[in-house]
């Protein structure tokens, strides 16, 4: 896609163009031949825990809400997909401006009402446009169930919400009882305790998908009631 036109429409910052280009320039050249021992021997397997790393601290900054370290932890991020960048240009699979093309390009796709027709009033309104969007476009590369593209490296809690919130998608009606069965009386006192520990679990993912919010953040874990409410949760 040609983005020209909405460049010149968003009045595109030269000097961030600038900077990005000059990174990118310092990470060729950390990589290049005569560049640093430890840049040019990674590998994408040898980088996961960097990237999960950063962005957990990232997430911090953000919790904390301190400029200076969002900044810092926001270019560590970056640097870390510019990594990744390079070592797929190595490999001759793709580089960096691919990587920018197709997120732009996705971002024009999933705003029509921005960049094309259409107008949306409402952020739910946005939102349901984006997941329709999504859908269909998920369904063009083959995957078959709601719950397929949640990824298995998520937190726990994070991904029991997602996949409580793809599953709210899919379903029109229907409650769920929190009474025990007759044979909850039967079980062993660690058999009881275990099982309330995953309980507990679900209903904090539950709980953080309702009020949309991250369930290991400060935020949810200062505002979350210690108990779950005593009436049924109904799924939207």
């Amino acid at each position: 896609m040609n983005h020209t036109k909405i460049n010149k429409e968003g009045n595109m910052n030269e000097n961030a163009a600038k900077a990005f280009g000059e990174l990118v320039a310092i990470v060729d050249r950390l990589m290049g031949e005569n560049g640093c021992p430890w840049d040019r021997v990674q590998t994408r397997e040898s980088l996961k825990p960097y990237l999960v790393e950063e962005t957990y601290e990232a997430l911090e900054a953000l919790d904390h809400n301190d400029p200076e370290k969002i900044k810092d932890e926001l270019g560590d991020l970056l640097y870390q997909i510019l990594f990744h960048a390079k070592i797929s240009e190595l490999q001759k699979e793709f580089d960096i401006r691919d990587v920018v093309n197709t997120i732009a390009d996705k971002m024009v796709r999933r705003h029509p009402h921005v960049f094309k027709e259409g107008e949306l009033q409402t952020p739910d309104q946005v939102v349901d446009q984006w997941e329709q969007i999504k859908k269909s476009e998920k369904a063009n590369q083959g995957r078959s169930s709601a719950l397929d593209g949640v990824p298995l490296h998520l937190p726990g809690l994070k991904r029991a919400q997602k996949l409580q919130k793809k599953r709210r998608s899919r379903a029109s009606t229907g409650t769920r009882s929190t009474r025990c069965s007759p044979s909850w009386t039967r079980r062993s006192p660690s058999s009881r305790k275990r099982y309330g520990t995953a309980t507990r679990s679900m209903w904090k993912a539950n709980w953080a998908t309702f009020y949309s919010c991250w369930p290991t953040s400060p935020a949810s874990r200062n505002s979350m009631p210690k108990k779950p409410c005593a009436r049924p949760i109904t799924s939207s």
